[in-house]
């Protein structure tokens, strides 16, 4: 939303949060974009609900546009009570069918109050025809997108593995997602330990923080690691950390789009990816990236290996994955969103 509201011209727009205001309200809001918080999170409080309504009766919303699966549930619900005619929801993820299949049956069971969805993958919008049962001239494909720009000043390598507190020699193999279980990091630190004794120089360097933390710690521990992997939190200096390493790895169980390979291919990386529906849409394997069976370390570990150990197959990759990231801009992003809401209004 930081990125896309100030690109989306044309109409005015209102924030709400089902839970607090979080870390991004004041950029929001620095844009003149009022945000609210319901204060209520996942479980829908009375208290939330009339909260919601004021809200509603104050701001008088055309469209009501709904993000993620609690916010699409509560938004649809309540915004149809209190008078919106027009509600948007997003479906963003492919998710695991044994967890989410209460999911499913919910939006099967409420979709009639939706007037349009958009999916962020033709993978998404097959899961929801499939799982869900939702018609599919009602869901539009409208891409992630990210800000190309942000990645068009990156330092050369050398220089970025400096400013990070890396050598010249280090060899730095980079992940950047919430460390969270079906981001699979567990794999990765597997793989890492496949890859040293052939390439004693290489790192594993994980961007982002999460539940998962302390487990994936005491496992560096355990395979002696501690000292060839770096837990760098959650930062906001993505594009410079991506400008500093060799190879970039994503092994999540499932995705919708992945934010994180799409900046990674903006910034001209060598992509190892797990081998996921969504991933196919961003990833050619052998042209602008390399898939890989996201549970067997040791095919990740040979596939790394072979990225880092053939110059001319990396920059091929390289100048490939770069190349593609030029379909996926924001402004394809705002362009759609645009054009939904306008027909909508």
């Amino acid at each position: 939303l930081v990125n896309l509201l100030p690109r989306l011209t044309g109409f005015e727009h209102a924030v709400c949060s089902l839970s607090t205001k979080g870390a991004l309200a004041g950029k929001i809001e620095s844009l003149n974009i009022p945000v609210f918080a319901l204060g209520g999170g996942k479980r829908f409080s009375f208290a939330s609900i009339l909260a919601f309504r004021k809200i509603v009766r104050q701001e008088k919303p055309d469209i009501l546009s709904t993000r993620l699966i609690h916010a699409d549930i509560f938004g649809r619900l309540f915004g149809r009570l209190f008078g919106v005619k027009k509600i948007v929801c997003s479906l963003e993820s492919v998710l695991d069918d044994a967890k989410y299949k209460k999911y499913f049956w919910l939006e099967q069971l409420t979709s009639f109050l939706v007037s349009r969805y958009t999916a962020v993958s033709r993978a998404v919008k097959n899961k929801y025809v499939n799982q869900a049962g939702i018609r599919p001239e009602k869901i539009e494909v409208i891409y992630n997108g990210i800000d190309l720009e942000k990645f068009s000043a990156v330092l050369p390598r050398a220089e970025a593995k400096q400013r990070l507190g890396y050598g010249e020699n280090d060899i730095l193999i980079g992940y950047v997602a919430k460390l969270r279980p079906e981001r699979n990091h567990e794999t990765l630190i597997r793989a890492l330990a496949e890859i040293k004794p052939a390439l004693p120089a290489a790192r594993l360097v994980l961007a982002g923080d999460g539940p998962e933390r302390p487990k994936l710690e005491n496992m560096a521990r355990e395979l002696a690691l501690t000292d060839s992997i770096d837990f760098l939190g959650n930062r906001n200096d993505v594009p410079q950390i991506l400008g500093a390493l060799d190879v970039f790895v994503s092994l999540s169980e499932y995705e919708g789009m992945s934010i994180a390979i799409l900046e990674a291919m903006a910034a001209g990386l060598p992509i190892v990816a797990s081998d996921i529906e969504p991933n196919r849409e961003l990833i050619a394997d052998g042209d602008n990236g390399l898939l890989v069976d996201r549970r067997n370390h040791q095919q990740i570990a040979k596939t790394i290996l072979r990225l880092l150990d053939d110059p001319a197959l990396r920059q091929k990759i390289s100048a490939a994955s770069h190349e593609r990231a030029k379909l996926f801009s924001i402004n394809q992003t705002v362009a759609g969103m645009d054009r939904l809401y306008n027909r909508l209004r």
